[in-house]
């Protein structure tokens, strides 16, 4: 895919923004509606040139509202909008997420400060539990698009590791081979001794979507438990919602690979804190998260664990 078509969806990103802010009346909350409700946004950013660059944009998205219907949960208000558990309970840690009060007006955090890095390829930000993908630049634009997606992370005893990746390509339907040591603990805590778990079974973690990464052990997929994202409950790998993996990165060809000779230079990064620069106001530091700063990274074989 050319880079002028990710002009094109940035355009329709903000049709779709637009149509995501409007008042949401109640939906039968199911797989079919996230699937055919939910668009990949293509925001544009542009970076300071220097201190008082009037033009610089380094926060994308915008705060929405949104009214709780009956029936809703936090976490089905969370995966419309595209936010990770965590970040829709850290906006309203007071209100039940299995029953918020129906008639609540609620702020939807759909607004985030792109982490410093080098603007290329997939970024993973550990503690804001998001991933975000550059598409290279175009000639001539001096705007610069990215496209956000919250993520699933490792276990605070099993963290998912600060480490520079490439792309290696996408597996559909992928096997899961149990890693050794993965295969210990399931043992030990549940009496689970399966070597394998086939595609297409709702036992395997990898869901119907893998993403392969030069990085041993670990890789990006789809997940049999959306509510998974946005927390620490994977053995390292990173999860996506299955709409989002499935729509959007893996139907996207260009998405995570360019030539077979020249993979995106990609990174799992710790930033915690990141800069802000809204046209000629001031740079602001902003905490982008709490989760525990993890230890040493867990070694391991070269099968993806989950």
């Amino acid at each position: 895919m050319k880079q002028w078509s990710f002009v094109q969806m940035w355009w329709v990103g903000l049709v779709a923004g637009l149509v995501v802010s409007l008042p949401v009346h109640a939906w039968a909350w199911d797989e079919a509606t996230f699937f055919s409700q939910k668009r990949l946004i293509a925001h544009s950013f542009v970076l300071p040139r220097s201190p008082h660059d009037a033009r610089a944009q380094t926060v994308i998205g915008s705060p929405r509202e949104y009214v709780v219907q009956p029936k809703d949960t936090l976490l089905d208000i969370a995966r419309y909008f595209d936010l990770g558990y965590n970040e829709i309970i850290g906006a309203h840690p007071s209100v039940d997420p299995w029953i918020p009060p129906a008639g609540e007006s609620l702020m939807i955090p759909t607004f985030w400060i792109i982490p410093q890095s080098g603007y290329e390829g997939v970024v993973v930000n550990i503690p804001e539990m998001r991933l975000y993908y550059f598409p290279p630049l175009q000639k001539g634009i001096s705007n610069r698009l990215v496209i956000t997606l919250p993520v699933g992370l490792g276990r605070e005893d099993w963290p998912t590791p600060r480490a520079k990746f490439k792309i290696r390509g996408k597996t559909p339907n992928p096997v899961w081979i149990i890693p050794e040591s993965i295969k210990k603990e399931r043992i030990h805590e549940k009496g689970w001794s399966e070597n394998v778990i086939p595609a297409g079974s709702p036992d395997n973690p990898m869901g119907k979507y893998r993403i392969d990464l030069t990085l041993p052990l670990y890789a990006i997929h789809n997940t049999n438990n959306p509510w998974a994202v946005g927390r620490l409950v994977t053995h390292g790998c990173i999860r996506l919602y299955p709409e989002d993996i499935e729509q959007g990165v893996f139907r996207l060809h260009h998405i995570f690979t360019r030539r077979a000779d020249d993979r995106l230079r990609s990174r799992i990064m710790w930033a915690p804190w990141k800069d802000k620069r809204v046209g000629d106001q001031s740079f602001l530091r902003e905490k982008g998260g709490l989760i525990p700063r993890p230890g040493t990274d867990r070694k391991g074989n070269h099968q993806p664990s989950d």
